[in-house]
């Protein structure tokens, strides 16, 4: 009886442990949708080139496959238009309330909507031009644990600000140097007249 009680005890034992453990490989295999991070920014347009930085910040804090994000973007520059010399300011801000609908270890499928923000300045030695608008904006994406060190993100964004509708195509790769740390390449295309990459890292929490 003893010996039966052991057996079956070590049994137990022993598919508590590999549970736990194929528990925690399929956790550490989940996509994030926990992190801050701050990007080196390159913008092109089709006057020219700006530099800056973005922000961005993810939470799946909320219940039931609910989650909120938050990415700003600001660049500037002198640019060269008509041979006159202009100081050009553009920041965009993108806060919005998603849910991820389909997940399994490994992969992730999620939409988002929420408001868009938008101003732009341009400045010579004889005008001043500053335009601002809020708009909306709706994101569909997926979002991939190809490796335990290597993560990848594919969406497109349409935007509705100024009176006018665009989509952007975004992919961004990861590699996290830790669990808590990533670096990130992202491309993010906006239409035939601007695009952007960036370079930068985040903190996973």
């Amino acid at each position: 009886m003893k010996k039966t009680l052991s057996a079956v005890a070590l049994s137990a034992i022993c598919i508590a442990a590999a549970t736990t453990s194929a528990v925690s490989h399929a956790a550490s295999n989940a996509p994030s949708f926990d992190n801050a991070g701050i990007s080196y920014v390159n913008l092109d347009t089709s006057g020219g080139s700006a530099s800056g930085f973005a922000i961005d910040f993810e939470s799946s804090a909320l219940a039931n496959n609910w989650l909120i994000s938050v990415d700003y973007l600001y660049a500037s520059d002198d640019l060269t238009v008509n041979n006159i010399n202009v100081d050009f300011e553009a920041s965009n801000l993108y806060a919005n309330l998603g849910y991820k609908f389909y997940a399994n270890d490994s992969f992730t499928a999620y939409a988002s909507g929420g408001v868009t923000w938008v101003d732009s300045q341009a400045s010579s030695s004889a005008l001043s031009v500053n335009d601002d608008d809020t708009g909306w904006n709706l994101q569909l994406g997926v979002r991939s644990k190809l490796t335990e060190l290597f993560e990848i993100d594919a969406n497109v964004r349409h935007v509705d600000v100024f009176d006018t509708s665009d989509q952007e195509l975004s992919l961004t790769a990861r590699y996290y140097l830790t669990a808590n740390a990533s670096l990130g390449l992202n491309y993010t295309f906006a239409d035939s007249d601007s695009s952007y990459f960036g370079l930068g890292g985040s903190y996973h929490f």
